[in-house]
């Protein structure tokens, strides 16, 4: 008789049955059918069936996934920096009724939004200049979905959608101020041989 303590997957005695390998043991502890049953040769193995049904499923699953995510994908806009330069950044420097203008607080600063520092006597900024606000605006640019772009929503006010606080206060009290659907426009890709809106 063998002992109980054995080592692993030799033979053990449990209960009436006396198991040669682990393999065997734990066939007749979920009831599969041994190796030498004429139900084991005429029928495939339980696991293969089930990591077949499996397998069908996942790959099922896998391409309908991928056949709606690529019907439904758009390109995400570029962004142009021609249309920045000329369209964009003129909004940073102009007065606008009521509040400062965007430089006072974003140049040199060390918030989220920091642009550079006009040369002096300049109302704009060097093509390097301009390179540098390019790469910190488009960092404020959700490309994969544009109209949830902080730097179109932190100076909205909350009524239409924007930021609850803005410490410049609310420079565009709607979506339909010209300054606001001009970044809008450069959000969402506009090149300055798009037509105007």
């Amino acid at each position: 008789m063998a002992s109980l303590s054995a080592a692993p997957f030799r033979s053990r005695r449990v209960g009436k049955f006396v198991f040669s390998d682990g393999a065997a043991w734990a066939r007749r502890r979920t009831n599969l059918p041994t190796r030498n049953t004429r139900a084991r040769r005429l029928c495939p193995p339980y696991g293969a069936v089930f990591a077949l049904i499996g397998f069908i499923t996942i790959a099922t699953i896998l391409t309908a996934v991928l056949i709606r995510s690529d019907a439904g994908a758009q390109p995400a806009p570029k962004l142009d920096f021609a249309f920045f330069q000329n369209r964009v950044e003129p909004i940073f420097v102009t007065k606008r009724p009521g509040f400062a203008r965007c430089t006072v607080c974003h140049v040199e600063s060390n918030n989220g939004f920091r642009l550079e520092k006009l040369p002096p006597n300049a109302q704009t900024w060097s093509e390097a200049q301009s390179r540098r606000n390019f790469e910190m605006a488009a960092k404020l640019v959700n490309l994969g979905d544009p109209q949830t772009s902080r730097l179109l929503l932190h100076p909205l006010a909350p009524e239409d959608g924007g930021d609850v606080f803005h410490s410049g206060g609310r420079q565009f009290e709607s979506k339909q101020d010209p300054a606001w659907r001009t970044l809008a426009e450069w959000v969402n890709g506009a090149t300055l041989g798009t037509p105007r809106n």
